[in-house]
């Protein structure tokens, strides 16, 4: 399978979860992000998504990636990594996390 393909797969599968379990604003963008308007690979209304599928995680390329190339916006970055029979991870920096922690403990 190409690489192509395999990214637009995990964006899709990450698209259809979100709005399985949170809201139905999540959709796969144009492009993989390359567009002019939407510059993450899954828009969402919270975080700006970027998906790899792939077997070797440069995990710090990634990070970069989707940090400095503008995709964010005011949304805080989160990377979703998978591989071939791998689950899916989310990475984020720890004080967006922590900011979703707090959140979650002022709920309950």
């Amino acid at each position: 399978m190409k690489a192509v393909q395999k990214g637009k797969r995990l964006e899709k599968k990450v698209a259809r979860l979100w709005r399985q379990k949170i809201d139905k604003t999540a959709v796969t963008t144009p492009g993989s992000g390359s567009g002019d308007w939407y510059k993450e690979d899954v828009f969402t209304n919270y975080f700006s998504i970027e998906c790899k599928n792939q077997e070797r995680v440069s995990l710090w390329k990634f990070w970069d990636q989707i940090r400095n190339a503008g995709k964010t916006g005011n949304k805080p970055p989160v990377l979703m990594i998978s591989g071939a029979y791998r689950p899916i991870l989310a990475v984020m920096d720890i004080e967006d996390w922590l900011n979703l922690v707090k959140e979650a403990k002022i709920e309950k």
